[in-house]
């Protein structure tokens, strides 16, 4: 199988199980907050975005190392992997303490509980995270992509469960935390390596590729919880339950612009020379999806909270998932640079473009939340992401050359559908706002037929090879 079908057969396993993952994520974190209402689900928001600040002390940015060095050298996997878990776990326990003793500073509400809490799930979630480079440095996307899926439908229905029956944050983010560790666990066995261990010399090359962005972490992490922790101060859990709801639908497809650069990636570490080529068809496939998924929240954003949130956030998160909807394609090219900075070894690049957002979304929440509560906070994130975006974008272009021709038309034409819904379409009947929608996901298809037609053919000859007859001549990731 030549190098482009082999890339294009990873891509559509990667997209795959986003597409299933988005589905499963994008009904199961609603149903969570529909079960806990706006003031537990608020303490469960915390409890989460907590857990997402954690891993940035106990993985030192060990993550994107351990992708880096297993694509340089896979014959020595498990000293990287099992370097990487020894640190984490010793890690963990030391800091348990001092990082509770830091939260208590900063937020006093939440209390050693849902600290610990948050603590576990942090952890399963850097077990998992370590796991998945390992996969992916070494190509592996099927299984990648089988225990992203996993994970994410596991972890998904399971909290569902905890908070239909308990209704209580803490016992449903612990569910989470469970069946991550679980899949984490399953998916390190399948790797088929014999034995992991410390190893000081792998753990210098990890370190060594890690040690920016691992110095700049702590201001990093806090781009996951600064809003939230903002709204925290000046208002009730239940405003923090508002935006995170909102913003979970925004979330649940962001991560798809860091899965579409996944079998990039491995290419771009190998042979920098190919980053145009790769990069102007998935920063292209990026922003159709993007935009397609945010003019849809855009559109109906009224529908899918009154279904699925219930009654009780139509009022208080409808404003915020419409100005999240116009951010995302946008938001999207933050994850969308970070993986090319991280793949050409750009890490001083990644820390700086890190730690910006984070100083501007600060900035920008302290001067909106305190007058409008979550639709600041929704602004903040809007104005912060792009700004840094359009920033790491032309740092690409002028260091990287690549192209951004096609998502800038692309980018446009949802603007163009932004503006006219709020000119004309936002008071029409519910029929009406379908068409315009459908008429915006075909113009879109047809304006990158090109890149369409080339992934639906790469497609089907691996549907071909699929075939009893072309089973011999088919390698398995």
């Amino acid at each position: 199988m030549s190098a482009k079908s082999t890339f294009f057969k990873h891509t559509l396993y990667v997209i795959i199980a986003n597409a299933l993952s988005l589905g499963i994520a994008f009904f199961t974190r609603p149903l969570i907050a529909r079960f806990l209402g706006p003031d537990s689900y608020g303490a469960f928001a915390l409890i989460f975005a907590t857990s997402t600040v954690i891993p940035a002390f106990v993985l030192l940015g060990f993550g994107d190392a351990v992708l880096y060095r297993v694509a340089k050298d896979p014959k020595n996997t498990g000293k990287y992997v099992g370097s990487t878990l020894a640190m984490m776990v010793a890690l963990s326990v030391l800091l348990f303490v001092p990082l509770y003793m830091a939260l208590e500073f900063m937020l006093q509400s939440m209390g050693l509980v849902a600290f610990a809490v948050a603590y576990v799930l942090a952890f399963a979630t850097a077990f998992f995270t370590v796991v998945q480079s390992a996969q992916q440095g070494l190509e592996r996307f099927l299984r990648h992509s089988i225990s992203r899926v996993g994970s994410t439908l596991l972890a998904g229905v399971g909290a569902v469960a905890v908070a239909l029956f308990m209704a209580q944050a803490g016992p449903t983010a612990l569910a989470r935390a469970g069946f991550v560790l679980v899949v984490a666990v399953a998916s390190l066995l399948a790797l088929g390596i014999k034995k992991f261990s410390f190893d000081k010399n792998a753990f210098m090359k990890l370190w060594g590729y890690a040690a920016p962005l691992a110095l700049a972490g702590f201001v990093i992490s806090l781009i996951s919880v600064v809003d939230r922790y903002v709204l925290a101060h000046f208002y009730s859990n239940a405003q923090v339950g508002y935006y995170d709801a909102a913003s979970s639908f925004a979330a649940a497809i962001l991560p798809f612009s860091v899965a579409t650069l996944l079998t990039m990636m491995p290419k771009v570490i190998k042979d920098a020379s190919n980053t145009d080529a790769y990069f102007r068809r998935i920063s292209t496939l990026n922003v159709l999806f993007m935009s397609v998924f945010g003019l849809g929240l855009f559109y109906f954003a009224d529908l899918i909270i009154f279904y699925l949130l219930g009654e009780s956030y139509v009022r208080g998160a409808l404003l915020p998932m419409r100005i999240l909807a116009v951010g995302v394609p946008v938001m999207s090219f933050y994850y969308v640079n970070g993986s090319v900075f991280a793949s050409l070894a750009k890490m001083k690049v990644v820390a700086w473009t890190s730690v910006f957002l984070v100083v501007a979304s600060l900035a920008l929440n302290l001067l909106l939340v305190p007058s409008l509560a979550s639709e600041g906070a929704a602004y903040a994130s809007l104005l912060a992401y792009s700004v840094i975006a359009i920033a790491g974008s032309l740092w690409l272009k002028k260091n990287a050359n690549v192209s951004f021709g096609p998502s800038l038309r692309q980018l446009g034409f949802f603007a163009l559908f932004c503006i006219f819904y709020v000119a004309f379409v936002n008071q029409m009947h519910f029929a009406f706002k379908t068409l315009f929608f459908l008429i915006f996901c075909a113009a879109s298809l047809l304006m990158n037929r090109s890149l369409v037609k080339e992934i639906f053919d790469e497609g089907r000859k691996y549907v071909v090879s699929l075939r009893p007859s072309g089973l011999a001549h088919r390698v398995e990731p």
